[in-house]
């Protein structure tokens, strides 16, 4: 009877070991792959980090000139800014909603680049800072005037809005 009641607790603590052991590497693996999910996401950049952050006077700070290559992506740029309003800039992204070309012709809307920047809320008299990914589609290769949009997301209420010179190249 001894005998077999100490088989029993051997074979318990072992059972408890790998149970153990199969626990811990599940809760690793889960680790690892919610860490690569968060990493391959777009998160809003300090302020700090910009290298011309956004003031009251100058709510959006895009490069004057930003260069992309045909049917590429351009994922380090930074945009700022600053929400100027009395109220929060509720669920706040980027937009381009307009280009034209050197000889002032309006691109249609599926040739204007698409931008992909995170949603974020504003505060008032506070700046965020945007990290975008450019895609250009079917553009020319040439210099165009385009306006960079601050919106919601949701209502597409327009909070501020600059132009800037994108180029593309090959």
């Amino acid at each position: 009877m001894k005998k077999a009641s100490l088989n029993l607790s051997v074979n318990a603590i072992v059972v408890f070991v790998l149970a153990f052991a199969l626990l811990s590497v599940g809760l690793f693996f889960t680790n690892l792959i919610k860490d690569r999910i968060a990493s391959g996401t777009l998160k809003a950049v300090n302020l700090n980090e910009l290298k011309n952050p956004p003031t009251a006077d100058i709510p959006i700070t895009v490069p004057n000139v930003v260069n992309i290559k045909r049917g590429k992506q351009n994922s380090e740029l930074e945009i700022g800014f600053y929400n100027r309003g009395n109220t929060v800039a509720a669920s706040a992204t980027l937009n381009i909603s307009k280009c034209i070309n050197s000889t002032k012709a309006v691109m249609p809307g599926n040739k204007i680049p698409l931008i992909a920047s995170d949603i974020i809320d504003v505060d008032s008299t506070t700046g965020v800072g945007f990290p975008v990914i450019l895609t250009e589609r079917k553009l020319e290769q040439g210099t165009y005037i385009c306006t960079l949009d601050v919106v919601n997301s949701d209502t597409g209420e327009l909070y501020e809005s600059k132009s800037f010179r994108l180029v593309v190249g090959s």
